[in-house]
């Protein structure tokens, strides 16, 4: 459905009354001159004359903010944003009170419950986190929305998890809701997006190149866009029919990275012909996954930046080198370098950088005559204040992935402190940057303070029909590492070692098993509410819950935990269980987790639990992953991280040579059928309970 289309379905009077801002509610508010329309598909149908709440989903950074405030501008309606509050029973009525006023308030109520008033109300899922009443509040807003109208009157913005939350709450309370969701752009619109995206780097309609010089600009523009489809293993000629290739094509971060690219020159046709000789040389680009032409455009950045930096500094230091009898000069800004140097420009640190290659006679001299090309970097923007700044959303997050692996502690601490910021919505650009940097060759791992921020990146990744899963597991034999897998949104997987035994989830954790019965859990920050579930099943040593308040969302699947210790570092929390299936703790937990306390085997204390059972258990749970299809992985992560040579190697060849696990091409396959034949069942191997049958299997293993 066309943008339009989806407007003209919801009321169109302007709100009977101004309101002008007061905590984030406005009426008619302007819209976005560089605003581009995409298509919204409904997933669950609109009821017309019955239907009164449209919930419009989608994973972040694909525009649902500028999406509805676009529609509250064409449609005159009320605009809430709720990204920096917190929401409890009576707020919107609240709200809109403070902003017109006792005898204002009633034409403006009337006009929603006549379905005349388009209300829009966005991110849901910010003030969730923050929210105790988060549920009171949605109550609120079904007891508006309760009579039928011939026009919907409210549209929700959220993430799909709390989307998803959402849609339940409503259904309960009889309340007929659509579920929408904006498209990627197609290809007119993303060429639309690039066209305005340049704009901005312009003053003026003759200082526009792109809008001037037509021609060699669509050329260059077509052959970047034909690079990435190469990258990406994608037919150029197809690639907006392809639905995975225009899901990253038309993604609104990815055409600002190629926008960035583009903007840095004003002669497309020399860009062309550089295009053409990197084309030619480099043939087909095969990275490992599609979002790698992300780092191909940094890399691409990082080369001619310090290309340009050191044809400017040379010249003022080749006396002193002579005397030195250095000629290094491919060592001065390189990645690493300028990556500390935008970082410090941009979170407004000295810039001290010290470059080990360079002879002590030369430093000083090298930082004055680079300083002012490094503080003019392509990553570096200036605000409406003159200050400096990263430049866009993409170099942002590619920047602060690297700062997490490699940075230095300073940095480190400076960026957890921007990821921490409640204001700030979590990227799946960072996760993807995160796991790149393993193949970029970045020196540093990642330490298990930081998973939250990969976690959260995961999630915002995630779609309706398509989301992240993680395994986590730790061998006691291996201190300070916990190996993590992830099978992403876009079906890919990857494995990377987290250095540390103090896991943190940041303020909520979902679809993921944990296996690491020695390794602190730490989940829950001061004032925010912290959520474990749905499908959920964590063993751990110390389990600490930060928060004053834990939901647990039950949902689709259970949730589990298991624990040697339990730490509350904010008091005894409030306990809030929602949805149906089953939530499980430890025999004899505490309040107020008593009612759900489970008669678990032990899997670390028993006895009666052999060595081979862990194993099998490992290799099951990690082959399972994500459960869409039959369970698999790829044979050499199998073969490398969860089953190199000695016993684990060995099991995994038993269970190959007795049919629970097949090899097909680059795969390991578990067979469900020859599982069950032998009593393997996941929840048994979830919860860590041998039984018989199995038991008799792997001493049957162990004889051959």
């Amino acid at each position: 459905m066309r943008f339009e289309e989806f407007v003209s379905i919801l009321p169109g009077e302007t709100c009977p009354e101004p309101v002008d801002g007061l905590d984030g509610m406005e009426s008619a508010p302007e819209g976005k001159a560089s605003f581009v329309a995409p298509d919204i598909n409904f997933v669950r149908d609109l009821e017309p004359g019955r239907t009164s709440v449209i919930i419009v989903r989608a994973p972040g950074a694909l525009g649902k903010s500028t999406i509805a405030r676009q529609v509250a501008s064409v449609t005159g309606g009320l605009l809430w944003d709720l990204s920096s509050l917190a929401v409890a029973a009576n707020s919107f009525w609240g709200t809109l009170l403070r902003n017109v006023g006792p005898e204002a308030v009633g034409s403006v109520l009337q006009a929603i419950d006549k379905g005349r008033l388009a209300v829009l109300i966005d991110a849901f899922d910010e003030t969730q986190v923050r929210s105790s009443g988060f549920d009171a509040f949605l109550s609120e807003i079904a007891n508006l929305a309760e009579p039928e109208h011939a026009s919907p009157p409210f549209t929700l913005f959220a993430r799909n998890e709390t989307a998803a939350w959402m849609e339940l709450f409503f259904d309960e309370a009889g309340i007929s809701v659509a579920i929408a969701e904006p498209d990627f752009f197609n290809q007119s619109q993303s060429y639309e997006f690039l066209d305005k995206y340049l704009d901005e780097f312009t003053d003026g309609e003759s200082n526009k190149p792109h809008r001037t010089h037509i021609q060699p600009y669509e050329e260059a523009r077509e052959l970047l866009i034909r690079q990435i489809c190469t990258a990406v293993s994608a037919d150029p000629e197809d690639a907006w029919s392809n639905e995975r290739i225009r899901m990253f094509l038309g993604y609104a971060p990815v055409l600002q990275a190629i926008g960035a690219l583009l903007a840095e020159t004003n002669n497309f046709e020399s860009l062309s012909q550089q295009l053409r000789r990197e084309q030619s040389s480099q043939g087909s680009i095969s990275p490992p996954s599609s979002w790698n032409i992300l780092t191909e455009i940094m890399n691409h950045l990082v080369e001619r930046e310090r290309n340009k930096l050191v044809e400017n500094v040379k010249p003022g230091l080749l006396s002193v080198a002579r005397q030195e009898e250095w000629n290094d000069w491919d060592s001065l800004y390189c990645h690493d370098e300028q990556c500390t140097r935008s970082l410090q420009a941009a979170l407004r640190f000295p810039d001290s950088y010290q470059n080990l290659k360079i002879p002590p006679r030369m430093a000083g001299k090298y930082l004055d005559n680079s300083r002012p090309f490094a503080q003019q970097h392509a990553f570096l923007a200036s605000d409406s204040e003159g200050r400096t700044k990263l430049a866009n959303l993409v170099f942002e997050e590619y920047l602060y992935a690297w700062a997490l692996r490699v940075g230095d502690e300073r940095l480190k601490a400076a960026v957890r402190r921007k990821l921490e910021d409640r204001e700030r919505l979590s990227q799946p650009l960072l996760g993807y940057f995160l796991i790149i940097g393993e193949n970029e060759g970045w020196e540093g791992s990642l330490s298990t303070q930081d998973f939250p921020f990969l976690l959260s990146s995961i999630r915002a990744a995630s779609t309706s029909s398509s989301n992240a899963y993680c395994v986590l597991t730790a061998d006691l034999d291996h201190e300070n590492e916990v190996e993590c897998f992830l099978s992403w949104p876009s079906e890919e997987d990857t494995i990377l070692s987290l250095t540390g035994q103090d896991l943190h989830f940041g303020t909520s954790a979902s679809s993921l098993v944990m296996v690491a019965p020695g390794v602190r859990c730490t989940v829950g920050a001061r004032g925010v509410t912290a959520v474990v579930g749905p499908d959920v099943h964590i063993e751990c040593g110390v389990f600490q819950i930060e928060s004053e308040t834990l939901r647990v969302v039950r949902g689709f699947d259970d949730v589990e935990i298991l624990w040697s210790d339990l730490v509350f570092a904010a008091g005894t929390p409030k306990l809030y269980v929602d949805g149906e299936g089953l939530f499980a703790v430890n025999q004899g937990a505490p309040y107020p987790f008593e009612s759900y306390a489970s008669e678990w085997v032990r899997v670390e204390d028993s006895a009666s639990i052999t060595p081979d059972f862990l194993t099998l258990r490992r290799i099951m749970l990690i082959l399972r992953g994500h459960r869409k299809g039959d369970p698999a992985k790829n044979r050499t992560w199998m073969e490398s991280k969860i089953a190199p040579p000695g016993p684990k190697r060995e099991m995994l060849d038993g269970l190959v040579d007795r049919g629970i696990v097949r090899r097909e091409h680059d795969l390991y396959v578990a067979d469900l059928d020859e599982m069950a034949e032998v009593g393997i069942a996941w929840e048994d191997l979830r919860r860590g309970e041998l039984r018989p049958r199995v038991r008799g299997f792997l001493l049957e293993l162990a004889d051959d």
